[in-house]
């Protein structure tokens, strides 16, 4: 993640297939003591975001983890599109 406050957070992200991506970090929330955080990818549309939960490894540090359940990613979801409005004013997908 970046080093620099006044800078968004960013991190690479890999896939299945071994496919890098940059993504920047523009809100976290901790819900029931688990810490979430809303990604949009460095190269889509403003307004298009997802959302992965933190993992905490010990001394490794922390790794994103997919949310579990549809149940989960859609409460989650609804959480983050509140907050994001309230900092930003506008729609969020």
């Amino acid at each position: 993640m970046s080093k620099h406050q006044n800078e968004p957070e960013s991190v690479i992200l890999t896939d299945e297939t071994g496919t890098e991506r940059e993504c920047i970090c523009i809100d976290r929330l901790t819900v029931d003591g688990q810490i979430f955080v809303a990604l949009i990818d460095a190269e889509c549309e403003a307004g298009e975001y997802f959302m992965m939960r933190i993992e905490s490894e010990g001394d490794d540090g922390t790794t994103l983890q997919p949310i579990d359940t549809d149940e989960e990613y859609e409460r989650i979801g609804l959480l983050f599109n509140e907050h994001l409005m309230q900092l930003y004013g506008e729609g969020i997908e």
